[in-house]
């Protein structure tokens, strides 16, 4: 069959069951129902002219008996809405309607579905409702209904968005909105706060606030401009209205609908004076109420952990789009205190760590975190952590003086809880991966883990993300480094706290990309780098270093690194990569008693695998030891230069060994020319105990690759004489093969006449050079002769032998 088949066969349907309604008297109640259900179905579809006295009447008799006439009615006062004409013949059953819609609305026993077809046809006339029913009885009726709502929680909630919806409509759109009306306006917003609380937290907030921006949006746009200012003012001194005298929660409550027209305020374009005038004393009413609000919700112990939700989810939504002018008449340590209590400990977000601490290889887990992740305070983490960095900000840009009581010193606790936080996620985490090996799972625990994976992976991407935004705030944000100077442990802080999500940072491989990241880290570390600073700077990687340390006291020798699993060492290898950017400011007692002793064992491995991102950068830490020409390095030399040499050819690479020790020789010359000779000797003694023939000889052309290298850094020394007769002498070695030779000769000539070579030495290296490729083309034909001579030798025994 055809579409348009299709369609005038649903006419023919849709047009029977018109006309059986019409005649209902006839049928039977299942007949009836059937043909009140078909019409309902499409009735988003039925043309006005449809809705005629009679079927309005007729459905009038029906409501007792039938679901589905509500949604007829429904559609009928909607579509009489846009409709002048139709809405003024409408009466008297418009009025019958309605009233059985009022009706249907405060009867306990009314069907949810009902229930929401009732409300929305109730309050689709607000604006346009005729003489005879007018907005102050719609809106009446409104109150009525949510004041009785009060009382019965589980209709609060099940009606929740329809509710909302209504309120937002109405108010949006009612002629009521003006001073000499307000009054019922007024009672409709007093009964709809009410029943916020009587919602789940993270819904109430985001629910009002929105209802409230709808209205901002509708209202700020009429036309003309004077009616919009007019209904603006209005509508603002209608959300300012405070009673002192109301619970705490309704206070809370009142103050959601003031954020709901506040926020909207901030994102309205092309505003009148009037209405940016309004905007301003607004904010002001704002920041003032926010301050008082948190000051009375810590006088209320037990109801902390609900309404902290709340203020947060405003904060978000408000506190980073406001003049900072504004803002800075909060109290910021009050506010502060409590953004960050909610960031942490909210059930809504990660629940003081739990959310990781609890973790279990269960549906129930998955369940959990997909619960929390795709709540909307959670997806507001953002937000909320802008509006804690704009908290931030303004309270330190503007305090002149360390006291006692400060805002620095606010901050700081703060950071130490952030801190704390980081550090337990880590173990939790690390816990949960060490004791849920994904080897040992059967395949249905391999796929639930699987959907952990997922959802994890998504909180500690918010997490970092919203760590980052408050850090960024006290180490960037603040010029002149004011934030870092002001609160006393902050840079160690956000060192620390950075180590410890290093397993994050690993996983999204965000950090080389992440400009924030990237700019606190480097403001912490260059405040740390100070001179001023360096005693802090020590005690951080000492105490860092300690507790990967070797065991003292106990007969168990065995070291802990070997023991440590991925997550932990991803924190250890961005310490020891922080070390090597650090090293200038590194005591040697820290370094001999506290980094040395945990760095050994790492330069020995032979096979890295897993681990090979903390091997290079322990060689890498070392050899920061040795370029800063610290004292230790005397020390170091004896162990790191044998060390490199047996490193080669596994883990090292060639070009890995040829740097790191001529960067090893290029250090030590500037200490000690002694000591440099005697390292570079480890690496002559090497050569000496290979062959250069059969299965040794590459590894002897690869070690004398790396001596020629070291002509560059000996060359500033004494014994850079002794260094050319030890090459030589490799050189004219008679067990060479001539490729091998040649091509030795060439790297020889690449080093002596390059950039490396000390200009005092240039000429007696340059002279050195010719005198040996001499030798060698007299040691090339005497090698050719006696190979000639070989020739003629066995073919004459060949000759006898024959």
């Amino acid at each position: 069959m055809s579409e348009k088949q299709d369609l005038k066969a649903l006419a023919k349907t849709l047009s029977d069951s018109y006309s059986a309604i019409l005649q209902y008297s006839t049928l039977k109640d299942d007949e009836i129902r059937n043909h009140v259900e078909q019409l309902s179905k499409y009735s988003d579809h039925l043309p006005l002219s449809w809705f005629t006295p009679q079927l309005i009447e007729a459905l009038l008799s029906l409501k007792d008996r039938n679901d589905y006439v509500f949604n007829l009615w429904t559609v009928w006062v909607r579509r009489l809405s846009g409709a002048p004409e139709a809405l003024a013949s409408a009466e008297p059953q418009l009025s019958r309607v309605l009233e059985a819609m009022q009706q249907a609305l405060v009867e306990l026993e009314t069907p949810l579905l009902i229930r929401k077809e009732a409300w929305i046809g109730l309050i689709a006339l607000c604006g346009t409702a005729p003489p005879q029913f007018t907005d102050t009885q719609i809106i009446q009726a409104m109150t009525r209904v949510l004041e009785q709502y009060v009382d019965h929680p589980e209709l609060v909630q099940s009606m929740g968005e329809t509710l909302d919806a209504g309120i937002a409509h109405c108010l949006a759109n009612t002629t009521l909105l003006n001073v000499f009306e307000v009054d019922h306006c007024e009672r409709l917003i007093s009964a709809y706060v009410k029943l916020i609380p009587r919602r789940p937290t993270d819904v109430s907030a985001p629910a009002a606030m929105a209802a409230m921006q709808h209205v901002v949006d509708v209202r700020v746009q009429q036309k003309p401009q004077t009616k919009a200012n007019a209904d603006m003012e209005t509508l603002i001194a209608l959300v300012e209205t405070m009673d002192e005298k109301e619970s705490l929660e309704l206070q809370l409550a009142r103050f959601t609908i003031l954020a709901g027209v506040v926020r909207m305020l901030q994102f309205t374009k092309d505003k009148s004076k009037k209405i940016k005038s309004l905007q301003e004393q607004l904010d002001k009413t704002f920041v003032e109420r926010f301050s008082l609000l948190v000051t009375d919700v810590y006088k209320h112990p037990n109801s902390v952990t609900v309404n902290q939700d709340i203020l947060a989810y405003i904060a978000g939504q408000c506190l980073p789009n406001l003049p900072s002018d504004t803002v800075k008449e909060m109290d910021h340590k009050n506010v502060l205190r409590i953004l960050i209590s909610c960031l942490l400990t909210s059930d809504q977000i990660w629940q003081n760590g739990q959310i990781v601490g609890n973790l279990t290889v269960s549906q129930h887990s998955v369940d959990h975190l997909k619960k929390i992740t795709e709540g909307a305070i959670h997806k507001d983490i953002g937000r909320i952590s802008r509006a804690i960095a704009t908290v931030i900000v303004t309270g330190l840009g503007q305090e002149e003086e360390k006291e006692e009581d400060s805002m620095a010193v606010m901050v700081q606790s703060s950071l130490d809880r952030l801190v704390g936080f980081s550090y337990n996620i880590l173990v939790d985490w690390d816990r949960f991966m060490t004791n849920n090996p994904k080897a040992f799972m059967d395949s249905e625990s391999k796929k639930i883990m699987s959907e952990i994976d997922t959802a994890v992976w998504l909180v500690f991407k918010t997490m970092l993300f919203s760590f980052t935004a408050i850090l960024k705030s006290v180490a960037v944000d603040i010029p002149d480094l004011k934030g870092l100077v002001n609160v006393q442990y902050a840079a160690q802080d956000i060192v620390s706290i950075f180590a410890n999500f290093q397993f994050i940072t690993d996983h999204l491989g965000s950090g080389s990309g992440f400009k924030a990241y990237q700019d606190t880290i480097t403001n912490a570390v260059a405040f740390l780098m100070h001179d001023d600073n360096a005693c802090q700077l020590n005690k951080l990687i000492s105490t860092a270093y300690r507790e990967y340390a070797p065991s003292q006291f106990t007969m168990d020798q065995t070291h802990p690194i070997s023991l440590l699993s991925p997550v932990q060492l991803s924190r250890l290898t961005y310490f020891t990569n922080l070390i090597e950017q650090v090293m200038s400011q590194l005591e040697d007692k820290v370094l001999e008693k506290d980094i040395l002793p945990v760095i050994y064992p790492v330069l020995k491995w032979k096979k890295p695998a897993e681990k090979k991102d903390l091997y290079e950068s322990a060689h890498s830490a070392v050899l920061a030891v040795f370029s800063s020409q610290k004292e230790i390095s005397r020390e170091l030399t004896g162990v790191y230069a044998p060390l490199l040499v047996e490193s080669f050819p596994e883990p090292m690479t060639l070009q890995q060994l040829r740097f790191a020790y001529t960067t090893m020789i290029q250090s030590l010359c500037m200490m000690d020319d002694a000591l440099s000779w005697l390292a570079a000797n480890y690496l002559i003694e090497k050569i000496n105990t290979l062959s250069i023939q059969e299965k040794d000889s590459v590894l002897h052309s690869q070690y004398t690759t790396a001596l020629i290298d070291l002509l560059k850094p000996l060359s500033l020394g004494p014994f850079f004489g002794q260094l050319l007769k030890v090459v030589e002498s490799l050189v004219l070695q008679g067990s060479m093969t001539t490729g091998a030779r040649n091509a030795t000769m060439k790297i020889i000539f690449e080093t002596v006449s390059g950039s490396g070579i000390s200009d005092m030495r240039r000429v007696e290296a340059v002279g050195w050079f010719l005198e040996l490729k001499r030798k060698v083309k007299i040691l090339e034909e005497k090698i050719q002769v006696d190979h000639k001579k070989k020739q003629v030798v066995t073919s004459k025994k060949s000759f006898i032998q024959e």
